[in-house]
């Protein structure tokens, strides 16, 4: 199963012999934005999941031809990724023991009236779908698969990735540029991985770690004697990096008489360690990355030109966080998964306010970096199974700086929140965290005049998931009307 991203309409197939049933069901989760299939047998059933992709499929424990839980262990055995609900006309602790051991995620007894809860139960299985899908994806990682460690769907990413594949199978440099911690080594990493050198060493080098007169010493070698405390032979990274490739993070900070050196490596494909006489043939790809402007830099004399354009054969910019807000879902939950792993947690989810925050901060900071420090922090202090905004603030003064923004991103003067003496942190932080987001619920709606779809759509996010804040903050529209189905 694919990964479930908020503003996908996830599909839903409903399975149930009772027409009026199925098709009442099927029109009310359809006007909550999911995609439904309907199937009024286990055969239409096993045919839909076999098709088509399914994320979530409600399946009927009485149907015609089957008996007990036999329909449920069709489906999961017919589609293994697709979660399934149980809809039974018995709530019991046995039914529910049999449901989920045949392959039911949940169950919701019939006839269904506490529509509330059902739907929790419909996200709680969409959620538990996505958590499985970045389990599979971290998997992927580990097995080495390049571009599976670029986590992003957006456009900017998805235009990286075929860069990426162009260049990686030619020997050619590459300089990467991007804002500070935007992931430009992972982007190095990928394209060694994707390249005919991914079974050679891979080394890195940040070149603003190292004072100049180590730098050549660690880049180039040197010799028994060669300085002063040259007590033995030393390998520098170029050889190290043979018929492998040489990562030079942070090149913009190169000093100029190192540069004029490794320009004359790049013409030449050979080294002289220090100390040495004779040089050395290598042959390693080079790759560069930086967060400098290298353009400026060169008008104001501090990067060599010619240096430049041997290194920028071809330049991938990686696009910051606030430009592809649409992936931040998908970094989150790869982050939950990682720190459930590391932290032996098992946290599950996201609450649906949290993710409404991480998408609307800036990030002008560390971009993913952030983010990911941001997650880390909240895994070490979360006690339960959801990480609820108040684990991303440290102080008011975050939430405060937070809220005052425009949702919108204009520079539209934002209502001033004043704390009462002796309010405590934890009201005054309420208090920003509901006058944020139901400003950032009615600019959202403004913007889809009144079409909660669409307003959910613009914020990234499931429209039950939109409807549950708009309940919990008394958020309205005047010409949007509940819908109530009996089933």
């Amino acid at each position: 199963m694919s990964d479930i991203t908020p503003g996908d309409a996830p599909t839903l197939l409903v399975v149930d012999d009772e027409v009026a049933v199925r098709r009442s069901l099927a029109r009310l989760l359809s006007r909550q934005g999911f995609t439904v299939i309907e199937a009024s047998s286990i055969e239409d059933a096993l045919e839909a999941v076999s098709s088509q992709e399914v994320n979530v499929a409600l399946v009927d424990c009485t149907l015609p031809g089957t008996e007990g839980s036999e329909a449920i262990g069709m489906v999961h055995e017919a589609a293994p990724n697709t979660e399934i609900v149980a809809l039974t006309a018995m709530g019991s602790s046995e039914t529910a023991f049999h449901v989920m051991r045949a392959g039911a995620c949940d169950y919701f007894e019939k006839p269904i009236s506490d529509w509330h809860r059902f739907f929790q139960v419909i996200n709680k299985a969409l959620e538990v779908g996505s958590l499985k899908a970045e389990r599979s994806r971290l998997s992927k990682l580990r097995s080495g698969e390049a571009l599976e460690q670029l986590i992003g769907d957006s456009s900017s990413m998805r235009d990286m990735g075929a860069l990426i594949r162009q260049v990686a199978p030619t020997p050619v440099p590459v300089l990467i540029i991007g804002e500070s911690g935007s992931g430009k080594e992972r982007v190095a990493r990928a394209i060694h991985a994707a390249s005919s050198r991914k079974h050679g060493p891979w080394v890195a080098i940040n070149c603003a770690a190292i004072p100049g007169d180590l730098l050549e010493s660690e880049l180039f070698g040197f010799e028994k004697g060669g300085h002063s405390t040259a007590t033995q032979r030393k390998m520098g990274l170029f050889e190290v990096a043979n018929e492998g490739t040489l990562f030079l993070d942070e090149i913009g900070e190169m000093p100029m008489t190192m540069q004029a050196k490794l320009l004359r490596v790049l013409q030449e494909r050979e080294i002289n360690r220090i100390g040495g006489t004779h040089p050395i043939a290598v042959n390693c790809r080079v790759l560069a990355a930086t967060n400098v402007d290298l353009r400026k830099a060169i008008s104001e004399k501090n990067f060599r030109e010619d240096l430049f354009y041997r290194l920028r054969v071809v330049e991938i910019r990686v696009p910051p966080l606030r430009e592809r807000r649409k992936d931040i879902p998908l970094l989150a939950h790869y982050f939950l998964n990682k720190y459930n792993e590391e932290f032996s947690k098992s946290v599950r989810r996201i609450h649906p306010a949290t993710m409404t925050m991480l998408q609307t901060m800036d990030w002008a900071g560390s971009n993913v970096r952030e983010l990911e420090h941001a997650i880390q922090r909240a895994m070490v202090l979360c006690e339960v199974e959801e990480l609820t905004p108040d684990l991303f603030e440290e102080s008011p003064s975050n939430i405060v700086s937070l809220a005052s923004r425009s949702p919108s991103g204009s520079n539209a003067p934002a209502p001033q929140v004043v704390f009462t003496d002796g309010q405590t942190y934890q009201d005054a932080k309420e208090v920003i965290v509901r006058e944020f987001t139901v400003r950032y619920l009615r600019q959202r709606l403004q913007e889809a005049n009144g079409n909660i779809t669409r307003a959910a759509e613009i914020a990234g996010m499931l429209r039950p998931n939109f409807k549950k804040l708009m309940k919990k903050f008394d958020v309205e529209v005047d010409d949007i009307n509940e819908i109530h189905v009996q089933v």
